[in-house]
């Protein structure tokens, strides 16, 4: 619905103002959200299995795609069924009960290991056929092995006894809709040693968009979008800070963080959109509503976005030492100031004592101007 709402948005803008960029920023997201219609398991049926003596047979393309058949040689075929219904079963348990009843209306047909992308490299993954009353009616489930956490050596013992059940649990936290078949198992593999796993669809209309080709205004649709996606997923309803990084020169979108709270770089959106953010969050907390009197929001659509602004912070820290805090009185101190120059400040004073367990900003610059170039000159 948030993608639905924007495009329908740039192509109402588009239309009333006549914005060529508006249009080919409607136009993409449109192709985008169409191209990602097209990924299903129907398309996986096509690329990766033909019919062989009137059945759908996996297509075996080593060593991308091996059939379980040819991994494993040994064993026979009752083996196989027997086994893979085993683990369907137990995958079965994890779903909720109106899902693992339609999963109950496919009858397992064969499992193949498959050879993923970079973010899977290392881990053994595997994906089931199963085929439904239909001749063309198929769904392709993906398996991929869940290990520990990076952090969890460093932190503590998850909490959860399975890792494929932590990965579900933590993707279900974050997506405001999950793959309905999103599960979890935990298998005994033939070197005697178990395996932990996650189960979604193979393919469940997963898109993206090209962010190299985006013009500024479609790189801020993109990244308010994304923010409020974030936001609605985990059920965040006050004021906070979505973070991204944009490489310039390579055109790639890096997410960073989410903050529920204020950053210290709030002073550069309250400069260019007149928005006082920590009073909305007071007030926010107090649960007013963002476009009543007291709070009188704009739209999200219609937030002003006046030039461009840049924040500095003025510390003491050393830097010949690390940049380690330094402290001590301040004996002689001058701010900057004049149009288009915000301060906030705290110990930023002639005669202040900086202590070592306080910290050691100062205070924040904040310049703006009519564009980026004016800003920094600032």
């Amino acid at each position: 619905m948030d993608v639905a709402n924007v495009i329908s948005e740039l192509e109402k803008q588009a239309t009333t103002t006549g914005s060529k960029t508006q249009a080919r920023m409607a136009a993409t997201a449109n192709k985008a959200v169409a191209k990602a219609r097209t990924k299903d398991s129907m398309k996986a049926l096509d690329k990766l299995t033909q019919v062989v003596d009137g059945e759908r047979r996996i297509i075996s393309d080593p060593p991308l795609l091996v059939p379980a058949d040819e991994v494993f040689p040994e064993l026979q075929a009752d083996q196989f069924m027997a086994m893979f219904r085993e683990l369907l079963r137990r995958y079965r348990q994890t779903l909720s009960t109106d899902r693992r009843h339609l999963l109950e209306q496919y009858r397992f047909s064969q499992m193949a290991r498959k050879v993923v992308g970079v973010g899977s490299v290392g881990t053994r993954v595997w994906v089931v056929l199963l085929e439904g009353p239909g001749p063309e009616d198929v769904l392709f489930l993906q398996a991929k092995e869940a290990e520990a956490s990076v952090l969890e050596r460093f932190t503590k013992k998850s909490q959860y006894g399975n890792h494929g059940a932590r990965v579900v649990a933590g993707q279900r936290l974050m997506q405001a809709s999950s793959d309905i078949f999103l599960g979890w198992q935990r298998s005994e593999g033939l070197d005697g040693a178990s395996h932990d796993y996650y189960v979604r669809q193979l393919q469940d209309w997963k898109g993206s968009i090209d962010t190299e080709t985006m013009v500024p205004q479609g790189l801020e649709a993109y990244g308010s979008l994304c923010a409020v996606s974030l936001a609605r997923a985990v059920k965040y309803d006050n004021a906070g800070t979505v973070e991204f990084l944009y490489d310039l020169d390579k055109h790639l979108w890096y997410f960073i963080e989410v903050n529920p709270r204020i950053q210290v770089e709030h002073t550069v959106t309250e400069v260019i959109t007149g928005i006082d953010l920590v009073r909305s969050q007071i007030l926010i907390a107090q649960n007013l509503a963002l476009h009543g009197e007291e709070i009188n929001l704009p739209a999200q659509n219609d937030i002003p976005r006046i030039g461009c602004a840049v924040q500095c912070r003025i510390t003491t820290e050393d830097p010949e030492n690390k940049f380690t805090p330094d402290y001590g009185r301040i004996l002689t101190y001058r701010s900057t100031g004049g149009n288009g120059v915000r301060l906030d400040g705290g110990m930023g004073y002639s005669g202040a004592v900086i202590t070592p367990f306080y910290d050691s900003l100062l205070v924040k610059i904040t310049a703006f101007g009519r564009n980026f170039e004016l800003a920094l000159q600032r």
